[in-house]
């Protein structure tokens, strides 16, 4: 999905800055060390400008164990006052360059040889990445593009005193149901939608008659004004393509999960965001839901 988006951006710029009073409609640019005219462009395929580039380990020190190539690394503080070293590591990629048996590993590195403290392993996938937070060292996300461009991520706590890693939060196909969500939306007259959560407690009106003509040819609604009949009522989904996101806010650590009312088809019509704090046990629960349209119909 991230490369879809990217080359989608890609083309939108294209058509934002093409020139309105005449002259040649072509675009410099610089990408990834290629530079040249869009009208005759080199390839841009993303064989060429997708390929990753990681530094492979130090097999001496580390062995295969950890993984042969680096794609991020590290360090934890800990309460004691020293501190250990976290590798996120693949040990190969794919034709397609997906990243294969990834594994997020915890080492003391003062030792010789490094001490395995904590290993969790990934699976395969495109783009994996660590976020970490200038303000929190305590919690950390891995998120990656899993096969089908399904993005997944994972929400680990730190424990500053053993450096070991505890699962908090999964944000995969399965989090509405996992978090419990029970949201409805039922789209009415003209572009109307109305949409209700049971916890968080949230109702909303989102006005979609500006795109109203866009739901019409999409046969969601009928010429009439009226939705069809069958496909009215949309359901809380997460289809994958969705974003997430850890950040910090007001002081606090929070996390944007992204899904979608979609109808029966799985079409979908309005994103919803959950908002994400942590309680007194450092779990995650929702502490609110936003909506918009899908973007379409923005």
């Amino acid at each position: 999905m991230m490369k879809k988006f990217a080359l989608t951006a890609l083309f939108i710029i294209c058509v934002l800055c093409r020139p309105v009073f005449g002259g040649p409609e072509t675009i410099q640019f610089d990408f990834g060390g290629v530079s040249g005219d869009l009208g005759i462009s080199p390839d841009l395929s993303w064989d060429m400008i997708g390929r990753p580039a990681y530094s492979e380990m130090d097999e001496a020190r580390y062995g295969l164990s950890l993984g042969k190539y680096l794609l991020r690394d590290f360090t934890i503080p800990l309460t004691g006052g020293g501190e250990y070293r976290m590798m996120l590591t693949c040990s190969s990629f794919d034709r397609s360059h997906a990243c294969l048996v990834i594994q997020l590993t915890v080492v003391d590195d003062s030792k010789t040889p490094p001490a395995l403290i904590h290993r969790v392993m990934l699976g395969d996938g495109y783009a994996p990445e660590v976020v970490t937070l200038p303000d929190d060292a305590h919690n950390i996300m891995f998120r990656a593009i899993r096969a089908g461009d399904n993005t997944e991520a994972n929400v680990y706590a730190v424990d500053p005193a053993t450096g070991k890693l505890d699962d908090k939060l999964a944000i995969t196909r399965r989090f509405p149901e996992v978090m419990k969500l029970k949201v409805t939306c039922r789209m009415m007259p003209e572009g109307i939608m109305e949409a209700e959560s049971e916890r968080p407690s949230v109702r909303r009106t989102i006005d979609m008659s500006a795109a109203l003509e866009a739901l019409v040819e999409d046969e969601l609604y009928q010429p009439d004004g009226n939705p069809v009949k069958a496909l009215e009522n949309l359901r809380l989904v997460r289809a994958g393509w969705e974003d997430e996101r850890i950040y910090r806010e007001d002081g606090e650590t929070r996390i944007d999960a992204g899904m979608s009312l979609a109808t029966l088809s799985q079409k979908p019509v309005i994103e919803v965001t959950a908002v994400l704090k942590q309680d007194a046990g450092g779990n995650w629960a929702v502490s609110e839901l936003r909506f918009e349209p899908f973007l379409p119909y923005r």
